[in-house]
């Protein structure tokens, strides 16, 4: 017999292995002869489940999924066996007298067993025949000592080979996957993403340089390739409609994917602001699920804020085609517990969770019951009260950059998936409408399905006005701010409450702008919010758990922990409730002023008025808005050089100044003076500022922030503001104070900043 045929029968013999019998466990025999499969597993008594006999690992289903298992029938939705080849080799080697040899061998045969259908078994006999025939040679020498031609140890070389064979067979597998996929899309009409042409045709090219690594002993090469492809495999496409928008999306269900497919995760957060898409996410994964028949069952429950375990108990067990009769909640958890065992692997989605469920209670258990929790909220607490390991948390952003807010806009504007095409004069303002939405999903569909069919100039441009005065109209507002108003709601405490409104009309997200965090603290404590009898370090701990739970509950967010920010339609959201709760407030970024306007906007009963960035460079002489319930003031960003002496005239409640970021202003009215209910004057980086007026009749003022400006001496009376707790006089190159004439009337004092000033110099040299 020549050594391709004692190879090719040994290959044979290696499917013939014996299966294993232990206790409690029994293999069935007598299988049809497309099952002879069931060889390679041992089947567990009274379940529909089988153990792999080589890598031992448990799984339910018939005789396609144990070929799947086992990487022969080229179909996924199961792990492939990690240890299949192995364990064939190994049953081979011990009747071979040069196991390396054959190892060596035929693992490049079973490199081409999927070709054979194809190219006849003209491929492997070849192969194998070249091998044989250089027995010889160095490389085969190397191989029966161990190692290969590049030195490196076979059992390495054969793992990594290994790994290259498996990859081509499950980028194989995804191919014909996508093409089923592809198929059903198009017969309903749906249109395909360029993304999924652009993977498909690199494929072939990945396939051809596994092929060439087959005959490669450079382990290094064949390591780079293992790399590539697994990136290339991790940019498989999942949604490929283009209804679907953004890469992002794939990426988010491949992870959630990835954690139901591990063994040490059993429940899993998405969590997100409103209207983000989390609910989005959950379906495309269900959808995935069922299609590829990983798990036996989903089972879908809207859980919402009137959650309670009674009628949680009862909506699963409708789901699962169970009912519970029973008043015990203890009993009917039980039931519960014991239907979801008896269904078997599967996965629960609780969508729209607004605080923590005990799964127990409810009759979960999915260590026991081999079920997994999916839930959705807009709660990161949620996640983690629910036992969420940290890598099965996933948090959901709006969309973000490569323009792909407005081609989801154009997508919706049109019809069967196709984008709108407008007019460039319509396209402007459209472009405008959609920069204020910042991604966001919710916003941008209902805003398509608001101006769908519409074509004339006026129309978008009203629309636009409206959107710049926050009158959006009664459907995009019950649809858009009401639903983002339900995290609102959901804060409960009324201080809390307030803390949000107020945060989210200091921090801002346009054109990148962020408030520092202990700023934003410090305007809490101004406000009231915050007690601010108490020490510096319990001010800014409160504070900060405040903010805390504002980002948890997908109000607020954070950067690298020093700014926050909102999501202008948060924003947006939070002059909404102002409003309706009789409260008024004007804000305005990003917008061409050229002058304050002196018509509109400067209503009697304004209580908050916030600038910034706005192209203003006057505010007209003589001007006095008639503002008696005005408390803050931030105008920031702006040109302005100066301040009409009777622009304060009316706001004789004012508490809260902030003119920073001023750089052309040169000087303050004296009229600030007599704001005698002043609690917070900022003025930081207003870069050529050189005139404060006098303060000491302000004693009510307990923060003053004079910082980077061209300050020569300190405003007169500070001696005077016996309330004051913080003080900062930094970066004032040209300041020069005896700090020590003032300082010993401050008793309450309890932040002092007189950094790069020649006072704090000339303090350095004096205490040396």
């Amino acid at each position: 017999m020549d050594g391709f045929s004692l190879i090719h029968k040994k290959i044979v013999e290696s499917f013939r292995i014996q299966p294993r019998t232990t206790a409690g466990k029994i293999l069935i025999m007598g299988r049809k002869k497309n099952e002879d499969c069931r060889k390679h597993v041992t089947e567990v008594e009274n379940k529909n489940t089988w153990i792999c006999n080589y890598c031992s690992i448990e799984y339910s289903g018939g005789a396609s999924r144990i070929e799947a298992h086992l990487g022969l029938n080229g179909k996924g939705g199961i792990r492939r066996c990690s240890k299949y080849h192995e364990g064939v080799y190994n049953n081979m080697a011990s009747t071979s007298s040069n196991p390396p040899l054959e190892a060596h061998v035929i693992n490049r045969l079973y490199s081409t067993q999927y070709q054979v259908a194809e190219g006849g078994p003209e491929v492997i006999g070849t192969h194998t025949r070249s091998l044989l025939n250089h027995q010889n040679n160095a490389e085969i020498m190397n191989l029966s000592e161990g190692v290969n031609s590049s030195g490196c140890n076979i059992s390495v070389y054969e793992s990594e080979i290994n790994q290259l064979k498996q990859l081509v067979i499950d980028l194989e597998c995804d191919k014909n996957d996508i093409a089923k996929q592809l198929q059903s899309l198009e017969s309903r009409g749906k249109k395909r993403k360029s993304e999924v042409d652009k993977w498909l045709e690199e494929l072939p090219n990945m396939r051809e340089s596994a092929n060439k690594m087959n005959s490669s002993d450079d382990i290094h090469k064949i390591n780079k390739l293992i790399i590539n492809m697994k990136d290339y495999k991790k940019k498989k496409p999942f949604t490929l409609s283009t209804e679907f928008v953004g890469g992002r999306l794939d990426k988010n269900i491949c992870e959630v994917l990835k954690q139901l497919d591990d063994d040490k995760v059993f429940v899993i957060g998405i969590y997100g602001m409103g209207g983000v898409g989390k609910t989005l996410l959950a379906t495309l994964v269900e959808n995935e699920v069922k299609r590829k028949a990983t798990f036996k069952d989903v089972f879908w429950v809207t859980v919402s804020q009137n959650y309670s375990i009674s009628k949680l108990q009862h909506d699963i067990t409708k789901r699962i085609g169970l009912k519970l009769d029973e008043d015990d909640e203890k009993v009917r958890a039980g039931n519960l517990s014991l239907a979801l065992e008896k269904k078997g692997k599967s996965i629960l989605i609780l969508d729209d969770v607004w605080k923590y469920i005990d799964l127990k209670k409810v009759g979960i258990h999915p260590k026991v019951n081999g079920i997994k929790v999916i839930l959705t909220t807009r709660l990161k607490h949620v996640c983690h009260q629910m036992d969420c390991q940290p890598c099965a948390i996933l948090q959901i952003d709006p969309l973000n950059g490569n323009n792909k807010d407005w081609e989801l806009f154009m997508l919706k504007l049109g019809h069967d998936g196709t984008p709108k095409i407008i007019p460039n004069e319509i396209e402007k303002i459209a472009r405008c409408i959609i920069e204020r939405f910042k991604g966001l999903p919710l916003a941008i569909n209902v805003m398509a399905r608001t101006m769908k069919g519409v074509d004339d100039f006026h129309q978008w441009k009203h629309a636009l006005n409206k959107l710049r005065k926050l009158e959006m109209g009664q459907e995009v507002e019950e649809e858009i701010f009401k639903v983002l108003k339900r995290s609102f709601d959901n804060l409960m405490e009324k201080n809390m409450q307030n803390c949000f409104l107020y945060c989210a009309l200091f921090s801002i997200d346009d054109e990148g702008w962020k408030i520092n965090k202990d700023e934003l603290i410090m305007k809490l404590v101004d406000h009231g919010h915050i007690n601010g009898s108490m020490c510096l370090e319990e001010i800014f701990d409160e504070g900060n758990a405040i903010l805390k739970k504002l980002e948890s509950h997908s109000l607020i967010s954070s950067t690298n922990n020093s700014s926050v920010y909102t999501h202008p339609l948060v924003r947006n959201m939070a002059c909404y409730i102002l409003k309706e709760s009789q409260r008024n407030a004007m804000v305005k970024l990003n917008e061409i002023l050229i002058e304050i306007p002196l018509s509109h906007g400067w209503a009697t009963d304004l209580e908050l008025v916030h600038m910034q960035d706005c192209d203003l460079e006057e505010i007209p002489e003589g001007m006095s808005p008639d503002c008696p319930k005005l408390s803050t003031l931030i105008i920031n960003k702006v040109s302005i050089r100066y301040i009409p002496e009777c622009f304060f005239k009316y706001m004789n409640i004012l508490s809260i100044l902030d003119l920073s970021y001023n750089e052309r202003l040169e000087s303050l009215p004296n009229s600030v003076s007599e704001l005698r209910s002043l609690i917070s004057l900022v003025l930081f980086r207003c870069d050529r500022l050189k005139h404060v007026p006098p303060l000491g009749e302000l004693q009510a003022l307990s923060r003053l922030i004079i910082s980077f400006t061209s300050i020569e001496e300190a405003p007169q009376g500070l001696e005077k503001l016996t309330n004051l707790k913080w003080l900062d006089l930094s970066s004032n190159k040209l300041l020069y104070i005896d700090f020590g004439s003032f300082t010993s009337n401050l008793t309450k004092l309890q932040y002092l900043n007189f950094r790069d000033t020649n006072c704090y110099r000339d303090f350095r040299v004096s205490s040396h």
